[in-house]
């Protein structure tokens, strides 16, 4: 601070007033605020990491990833079945039943309904009237398409374990404990727990015989 000598007064008086000295008392109070909302910036984006980081865990450990993939596969291949089941297989059998449009027109009436007929035209007809059915076209339907998908699961599960076999085949190896298929870099079986940490190709065939 800096200070004058009057000529007429021996006084020193000060250049600041106390409005300056007020204005740069609040220039000093920013600061302290400016850093605790840094800190707490700070601190949410610790925070923010962390769970970025337990999530990824989470999904790379659990095969959510792979089980929504099987999912939508499965759900796309159930379609793809049940179109071939009803365009494709469908159509020549209804060639060998006359009067039917699908098969669920093929049912058998085992009580009348309100109406009191003994034959109805589809098997909407026949529940709106109250009756009761043996709906053995649906079944049959049904049936056929069980044994489509069935068959379809099983043909793509072989050729999809047959090409993960081989293309896993360079980076994994199977436990000598549990035979479990684990990372050929692995100590210890993810399985089983057992200890592997004799992983030479040597020791593990010794193990295995």
């Amino acid at each position: 601070m800096e200070y004058r000598k009057n000529s007429s007064d021996v006084v020193d008086q000060p250049l600041v007033s106390a409005t300056d000295v007020k204005s740069s008392s609040d220039k000093i109070n920013v600061r302290p605020n400016l850093t605790k909302v840094l800190s707490e910036v700070g601190k949410a984006g610790k925070h923010a990491h962390t769970f970025y980081y337990e999530f990824k865990r989470y999904v790379i450990t659990s095969r959510v990833v792979d089980t929504g993939i099987a999912y939508v596969m499965g759900r796309s291949l159930q379609y793809m079945v049940r179109s071939f089941v009803n365009d494709i297989l469908i159509p020549p059998l209804l060639c060998a039943l006359p009067g039917a449009q699908t098969l669920n027109d093929r049912f058998v009436v085992i009580r009348p309904g309100k109406s009191g007929a003994k034959t109805y035209s589809n098997l909407q007809n026949a529940i709106k009237d109250g009756a009761i059915t043996i709906n053995y076209g649906r079944f049959a339907q049904e049936t056929i398409s069980f044994f489509t998908v069935a068959v379809a699961l099983f043909q793509l599960l072989h050729v999809l374990s047959a090409f993960f076999k081989w293309n896993l085949s360079f980076d994994d190896r199977d436990c000598p404990y549990c035979l479990s298929v684990i990372p050929n870099r692995a100590t210890r079986c993810r399985h089983c727990t057992a200890d592997l940490t004799l992983s030479s190709p040597e020791t593990r065939k010794s193990i295995t015989h």
